[in-house]
């Protein structure tokens, strides 16, 4: 089952608040929350891999992130599943304006 659990702050003096987001990947029959990597094979390069495809949606939308903010897929990324695909999460100002939200891709199975 996968958690969506949401969040919101708004510090004193600031222009407006900030959203949070994150995601467990529980494991409903003992309760285990699992971690990127476990979702390939030990000694693969998975982050290399995800990073390039990542890149390469970018690259399709290229005026809608800022230049040069992308550094790649980290093991501790934010991500979730479904029945169709692993998505990548990235916080608001990581890569892209306040109003884009959280910007997401899709890498299909």
């Amino acid at each position: 089952v996968v958690l969506e659990i949401n969040g919101y702050t708004y510090p004193f003096g600031a222009a407006h608040g900030m959203p949070t987001r994150t995601f467990a990947n529980v494991d409903v029959r003992n309760g285990h929350d699992y971690a990127l990597s476990e979702l390939f094979k030990h000694g693969r390069d998975y982050a290399a891999v995800l990073s390039k495809l990542v890149g390469e949606q970018m690259k399709k939308q290229a005026d809608d992130y800022f230049p040069n903010a992308y550094k790649g897929v980290k093991s501790t990324q934010p991500f979730y599943v479904d029945e169709h695909a692993l998505y990548l999460v990235f916080d608001v100002y990581e890569l892209a304006p306040y109003a884009a939200g959280f910007p997401t891709f899709k890498i299909p199975f």
